[in-house]
């Protein structure tokens, strides 16, 4: 009850909360070549999980913040500067998330995503990384579909008239967030709404629209998946909004 009473935190609070945990789990990895799996695995196990935690809190956010700002009211629909508000939002968690959960995994030793009962060590790694790669990183992407989902609808089905300069900021957001390359990101929108910088590194190539984004469709040697579900994410929306701002996937 006194929590429904209580404001909503600030971005600015929940990115700052964000980065408290990953350093902390940051701080927590062993070099992954000069140590064996399950020593790394057993060290992060805690950490791990209270950052999945807290990652999957910050999505249920996002997930909330077109919806509950943007959806049309008994007093009328909201006004420009309250969506555009909403949309800056949830991008700035979005790729703050991205980027965090990318760095994340380029620390963690790779498995496979199906444990193996002939190893009874791998399995038990398979049982600590779970959280983070069957079901964080599947609920990050969905959340970028949803996301993507609504900018479609506020343009073509609510026919709200987004300045080009705006969406092409967007597709260079994008740009960033799929760059095989380390990348200093901003995100970037009105003047009336938030943005937030970070550093990271990203890496490789796949797709995820048209199916749901699960690690087991990926290369157990390979620890670039979100990098490469960026590339599908900024593709589909190059295939929807592109056309807007004479840009082809």
């Amino acid at each position: 009850m006194i929590k429904s009473l209580l404001p909503p935190p600030s971005l600015e609070s929940i990115l700052l909360k964000l980065d408290e945990v990953e350093k902390q789990l940051v701080e927590s990895i062993p070099n992954k070549r000069m140590n064996r799996e399950e020593y790394i695995w057993n060290r992060v196990r805690v950490p791990l999980n209270s950052y999945v935690n807290d990652c999957l809190s910050c999505l249920e956010l996002a997930a909330q913040t077109i919806e509950n700002r943007c959806g049309s009211r008994a007093e009328g629909k909201p006004e420009l500067s309250v969506i555009y508000g909403a949309v800056s939002d949830q991008l700035s968690l979005l790729s703050h998330l991205s980027l965090s959960i990318s760095k994340i995994e380029s620390l963690l030793p790779s498995l496979s995503t199906q444990p193996s009962n002939q190893n009874d060590h791998q399995d038990l790694n398979w049982n600590v990384s779970y959280p983070f790669q069957s079901i964080l990183i599947p609920s990050l992407f969905q959340n970028w579909k949803n996301f993507i989902e609504s900018i479609h609808k506020l343009i073509f089905i609510d026919r709200m008239i987004i300045s080009e300069s705006l969406i092409r900021k967007w597709f260079s957001l994008l740009d960033g967030l799929s760059s095989p390359h380390p990348i200093s990101t901003t995100t970037t929108t009105t003047s009336s709404s938030s943005s937030s910088s970070t550093n990271h590194q990203l890496d490789s190539h796949q797709s995820i629209f048209g199916t749901h984004p699960h690690p087991q469709n990926t290369d157990q040697h390979d620890n670039h998946t979100v990098q490469r579900l960026m590339i599908a994410v900024r593709d589909e929306a190059l295939n929807r909004f592109g056309v807007l701002v004479g840009l082809k996937r």
